[in-house]
């Protein structure tokens, strides 16, 4: 397990399909079930985090987009006029809805095995966000990711960079499995599949994070000078990052990684 711990290998992804399946039960409803639903008309506290990190990078329009594990969909609302049509596949079926601001949705349930059921290059736009750290075989699921996106694509990625404890015991708040990615192993998978990595950037200062919550101020990521606070300590403290935080110091980090990819 000491490789896993160290953010050498992710854990998980030399499952056999007997436990990829087992996860995927565990893992099929485990987000909504914790109660960690935006809310279909109103909230959805990522909008300014992804111009920041994200949408300023993307090209285009009338693109074709996938979300994987999108839930609502509510990550595309500011940049509806880019899209033309919404793919998510989400295992969670309380998500699902027909349309939202002005484009139909077409939903999809994954299945255990992380295969993708699109002809290759059908995408000019994916999001993950958030999704890859509840998935075991991430490496097969990135590489399909690659395989239905069109070259000249954007796939845009947010993950926790972190290990969230140690997942072989239960963790307040966290579903089973789930598990960050280190920034090591999701640089290689993007050296390894030869994408041009357009922005990388690590943010989420935990100990900031930790004080606007006990404070009740859930709008840390629709704040301007609060995201340029995180921003600039995340600089200052990337020094100090390690997967596996097993001391008190060790929070002094950044917590999440944001990368824009674009296939060659």
């Amino acid at each position: 397990m000491n490789d896993f711990f160290l953010g050498l290998k992710i854990y998980g992804d030399d499952f056999s399909l007997d436990e990829m399946t087992y996860w995927f039960k565990e893992e099929e409803n485990g987000y909504s079930n914790l109660g960690y639903v935006d809310s279909e008309t109103d909230y959805y506290p990522y909008h300014l985090m992804n111009f920041n990190y994200g949408w300023k990078y993307v090209d285009g329009d009338a693109l074709k987009v996938l979300g994987l594990g999108s839930a609502f969909g509510s990550e595309f609302e500011k940049v509806k006029e880019l899209i033309s049509s919404i793919t998510i596949v989400e295992p969670g079926k309380k998500f699902w809805r027909r349309a939202a601001f002005g484009h139909e949705l077409n939903y999809l349930m994954p299945n255990a095995t992380g295969r993708l059921d699109f002809n290759n290059s059908t995408f000019e736009l994916i999001t993950v966000f958030g999704v890859l750290h509840h998935i075991p075989n991430v490496s097969y699921v990135f590489s399909e990711l690659i395989r239905v996106l069109k070259p000249g694509g954007y796939l845009l990625i947010r993950e926790p960079i972190i290990s969230m404890g140690d997942w072989r015991f239960p963790r307040s708040g966290l579903t089973k499995n789930e598990r960050g990615i280190s920034i090591g192993c999701m640089n290689e998978l993007i050296l390894q599949h030869g994408m041009e990595l357009m922005a990388e950037n690590f943010i989420g200062f935990s100990p900031m994070q930790k004080i606007m919550s006990k404070l009740g101020l859930r709008n840390y990521w629709s704040n301007n000078i609060v995201v340029e606070i995180d921003r600039a300590l995340c600089r200052l403290f990337k020094f100090n990052y390690r997967y596996h935080r097993i001391k008190f110091l060790h929070r002094f980090a950044p917590s999440t990684g944001y990368w824009v990819v674009r296939k060659k």
